[in-house]
């Protein structure tokens, strides 16, 4: 799994302390970034502004605070695990910044120098190790990521077939037609498998079973590069004939990762919910909940809405028409006392598409397609009044 770094985002590691450098080398790799080592105070000063982080080992920082560094964001202490503060003091506590008010759990330790120095040169926080690894493997790792987090839309169907699958799928490749990267999640383990409607027998990449056990953060280009892709869409799918148990502690790592590395998340959320859904659920900026326009479809969605309306956030209706009779989709919206989204009338071409033509039909004027840009559209991703 191989990504291109940006070099003007690489850490910057200021220590002379090789058993501490190998120890902060070990935690980058970790997160899988390579920083940039700098064993020279004034080397270190010239390079400061331009690093994503700044990690200062206890060593170095007199002398940096001596050649004053501009103050920056982003900037920690770690202290070496074979050395103690000099003066007795205790690390892992934020640093207040320098001018502000501070209060007795706070305030740095009288006479440290390790606090006094990180106070001189705008440090975030003063660290140990082994204790605080994890924290340094999530700031490096956060250096290969850039940009706001990605839009997540959680697709839930209101009834049985009302194509919500389908319509998670035509949502991801109308997203990526409009060079947005797109992230599609499965999240129903029992569900027939999204990549089986891309015409993916056994795709090539890790599936949930590679990743139900993840914790932390994950390397969004390693998690891109990792998943199967069709045109710009990534599938995060389940392994067949056995599903997986997905922990929520993974479905929020992996959801991280993907609203970190992609310009959307589309998440195909089961109407039976479980602890990995609602985590999906809880996290998604917008829930489209597809609606079928009869008295059924909209009696059943009611049930779904009474689940996931105390979890999801900015619900909004998608009407699925059924015939000459159909219920107008903003009185099934209104009968749900939510907001209107689309309409959607049924799609004979996608309903006749074998699996292989599915991914094909994106360029293609339709229903789906109409209906996917009116969405994509009303949660701006893209320009243009919708359909």
């Amino acid at each position: 799994m191989s990504h291109t770094e940006d070099p003007a985002a690489r850490p910057l590691v200021v220590t002379a302390d090789q058993a501490l450098l190998d120890d902060l080398l070990r935690l980058a790799a970790a997160a899988g970034i390579a920083p940039e080592v700098i064993a020279d105070a004034g080397a270190a000063r010239r390079a400061w502004s331009t690093a994503g982080i700044v990690v200062v080992g206890d060593d170095l920082i007199a002398a940096l605070a001596s050649v004053r560094p501009p103050r920056r964001d982003g900037v920690v202490v770690v202290q070496a695990a074979h050395r103690d503060d000099p003066a007795g003091g205790s690390t892992g506590t934020a640093v207040p910044p320098p001018g502000s008010r501070t209060g007795a759990t706070l305030a740095p330790p009288a006479g440290s120098s390790v606090w006094a120095h990180a106070i001189a040169i705008g440090a975030e926080a003063v660290w140990s190790l082994p204790e605080h690894e994890a924290d340094l493997v999530e700031r490096f790792g956060a250096c290969l990521d850039s940009g706001r987090p990605a839009t997540t839309v959680a697709v839930v169907g209101g009834s049985g077939g009302c194509g919500a699958s389908t319509f998670a799928a035509g949502l991801a490749v109308s997203a990526s037609d409009q060079g947005h990267p797109t992230l599609l999640i499965d999240a129903d383990p029992l569900g027939g498998g999204l990549d089986i409607r891309f015409g993916l027998d056994e795709p090539d990449g890790m599936r949930w079973p590679d990743l139900a056990a993840a914790r932390g953060r994950l390397a969004a280009p390693a998690l891109r590069a990792a998943l199967p892709r069709v045109r710009d869409v990534s599938l995060l799918t389940w392994s067949r004939p056995e599903p997986s148990v997905v922990a929520p502690e993974a479905m929020r790592s992996v959801l991280d990762a993907g609203q970190r590395g992609h310009g959307l998340v589309v998440v195909d959320i089961p109407r039976r919910t479980d602890p990995a859904s609602e985590e999906a659920l809880s996290r998604a900026d917008h829930t489209l909940l597809l609606v079928r326009g009869d008295l059924a479809g909209i009696s059943a969605a009611g049930r779904v809405l009474h689940l996931i309306g105390p979890i999801a956030q900015r619900i909004s209706v998608v009407a699925i028409q059924t015939g000459a009779g159909s219920v107008p989709g903003e009185l099934v919206a209104e009968s749900l006392a939510l907001p209107f989204a689309t309409t959607m009338r049924p799609d004979r071409r996608i309903a006749a598409a074998s699996d292989e033509e599915f991914v094909t039909l994106r360029r293609r004027r339709g229903p789906l397609a109409s209906s996917c840009r009116t969405v994509l559209s009303q949660i701006g991703l893209i320009e243009g009044r919708p359909a």
